[in-house]
């Protein structure tokens, strides 16, 4: 089957979104299906085309403000490629991940240059305004064939910002490809380490790790904190961790791989997600296949991937001296600390497999693909 991936980002920009899309494609170009992708330009200095692992890789140059004002000089030239490609190409489906602003494109394509069904997976709230000014990211979901959420908590928001998926949405959960990380033993005696991991902007909460950690250490407990992720915020995190006067026991160290966060992960006592909103939480995922406890803010699609006192534990959204209760918790229970991180190893081993996720979209696209444009059979 032939599959036209839209995202507004893709590889090599890194994120749970991106992280999805590579997941699944891996997985599903496995049994037999190809892939084009088309993403939206977001430097001047990017090539309009490239490859990922052999799956050629186009960008479009349109953004919120193009798409908006209808700018025809960006539009133009981005309505020819694509329609050329879909032409070309002929997909069997059109899965859109993370609508945006480029989609515009698509529609504009829909009818003139190839028709087939239009997949959209959400991974981020649907914002009011793209609702009230019918942007091409609200249209794009309202007329789809079919709509999945990552999360059940994101897929209610979806179905109560555009009611006309209701009948033809689902939630199908992200998955991760198992791992060779090993869990460390039972902590020994020293500080208690903690670790955040994600890009270092405000919605990920981590300036609440850091005063949760500031309260640890007042109690008189014995602790360090890395937040591993590259972002505009590093500059003010250090700056605060400064200002608390706990800098030698913040560590903001940027940007790391995939195995070098998994391995500073698997070193680290217990993870913190103190995001302010997180429609699934793919950190937390990480943090259960590293066999380690996570203290998650009780916030959107958190508590599906975290059972709170078996696999973790929840703490309002932006409580820093919840957090820190949570912390010296598992700091004076070691045993409690490593029951959480096997009970989390298992549970993502058996529900957030990215096996079970890519059977889900694979029996997705063949119904899509073989049925009526708009699947009207209900959903759970």
């Amino acid at each position: 089957m032939r599959i036209l991936f839209w995202c507004e980002s893709f590889w090599p920009s890194i994120g749970g979104s991106e992280t999805f899309a590579t997941v699944l494609m891996a997985g599903l170009r496995s049994r037999g299906h190809t892939f084009e992708v088309v993403t939206r330009l977001s430097g001047a200095e990017e090539s309009p085309t490239y490859e990922w692992q052999g799956v050629p890789v186009h960008r479009i140059d349109v953004d919120e403000r193009a798409a908006t004002e209808r700018d025809l000089g960006v539009i133009l030239p981005a309505r020819q490629r694509i329609a050329k490609l879909k032409k070309r190409f002929q997909p069997d489906l059109v899965h859109v991940s993370l609508p945006g602003p480029s989609l515009l494109v698509h529609r504009f394509t829909i009818e003139s240059a190839w028709q087939c069904p239009t997949l959209v997976s959400l991974h981020v709230p649907l914002e009011p305004s793209l609702v009230v000014f019918k942007r091409p990211a609200y249209e794009t979901t309202r007329d789809a064939a079919w709509v999945t959420a990552c999360s059940r908590s994101l897929l209610d928001h979806a179905r109560w910002m555009v009611p006309e998926i209701r009948s033809h949405s689902s939630v199908i959960h992200n998955g991760l490809p198992a791992i060779d990380v090993v869990p460390a033993s039972p902590r020994k005696p020293g500080a208690f380490r903690l670790l955040c991991a994600g890009r270092l902007v405000e919605q990920k909460g981590f300036a609440t790790a850091i005063w949760a950690l500031q309260r640890v250490l007042h109690d008189g407990h014995d602790a360090s904190l890395r937040i591993v992720g590259g972002g505009p915020l590093r500059d003010e995190l250090t700056a605060l961790a400064s200002s608390l006067g706990i800098a030698e026991r913040v560590e903001v160290p940027g940007w790391a791989d995939q195995r070098e966060m998994l391995a500073q992960m698997a070193a680290a006592d217990a993870v913190l997600v103190p995001s302010e909103w997180e429609p699934f939480g793919l950190v937390a995922l990480q943090a259960g296949q590293c066999g380690k406890p996570v203290i998650a803010s009780q916030v959107d699609g958190l508590p599906e991937v975290i059972e709170d006192g078996v696999t973790g534990l929840l703490a309002p959204p932006g409580d820093a001296v919840a957090f820190a209760g949570c912390i010296e918790r598992l700091l004076l229970d070691p045993a409690l600390a490593h029951a959480l991180g096997a009970a989390g190893r298992e549970r993502t081993a058996r529900r957030f497999d990215s096996v079970r996720m890519v059977d889900e979209f694979d029996a997705l696209y063949h119904r899509l693909a073989s049925g009526p444009r708009r699947l009207e059979d209900g959903a759970p």
